[in-house]
Parts: structure tokens; sequence; C-alpha cells
């Protein structure tokens, strides 16, 4: 009868400990939910600024020429530390860049004046 009982005390105690868990991960899965719709309203709110709804429409235009340029890139031999040749394009790349900038900011103020 004592064995019978413990056994019943020790099933018992492992059915509280079953279900705290269940409970624990239902919880878990509610927290879950409603981060996710806390996650997708703060999404759906950044999407509706419209200097983002920009600056994504800006990316997804220019993707051919830089996806062309990514290939341009990894084309260099650059074998781990001797990445100079590729390190030399992208300073051409990024100083080009920097003087059509600049020629259209002076443009610009010319047409200003």
């Amino acid at each position: 009868m004592l064995a019978s009982f413990t056994t019943c005390a020790m099933l018992a105690s492992e059915m509280k400990a079953v279900s705290r868990f269940i409970a624990a991960l239902c919880g878990i899965g509610l927290a879950r939910v409603a981060l996710a719709q806390d996650l997708d309203q703060a999404f759906h709110s950044i999407l509706a600024v419209p200097a983002v709804t920009k600056a994504l429409a800006d990316i997804k235009a220019d993707d051919a020429r830089t996806f062309e340029e990514q290939k341009t890139l990894t084309e260099i031999p650059s074998p781990p530390f001797k990445e100079q040749a590729r390190a030399a394009y992208y300073v051409k790349r990024l100083t080009a860049k920097a003087m059509s900038l600049r020629c259209a900011k002076a443009a610009a103020a010319a047409r200003s004046w």
C-alpha cells in the first residue's frame, strides 16, 4: 500500500511538472504570437513612411547595376592577403563616384545662381 501511495505521489508530482511545462510552452507560444503581431505592426508602420518606400524603390531600381558591379569585383583575382588589385579597383570606383557627386553639386549650385 505504501509503495502505491509513493508511486501515486511521484506520478502526481511528474504530472504537475508536465502541466507546468505545457503551461510554459503555451506561454511562450502566446508571447511569440504577441511578438509576431508587434513586429508585423512595426514593419508596416516603417513601410508607411514615404522616405522608406522611396529608398526601397531606389534600391530595387538599382539592383541590376549593383549586381553587375558585384560580379566585376568578384572576378578580380584576390587571393587572401593579396587583395591590392581589388582594392585599387574599389578606390577607383569610389573616387569616380565622388567626382561625379561633386560635379552634380557644382552644377546644381551653378543653376541656382
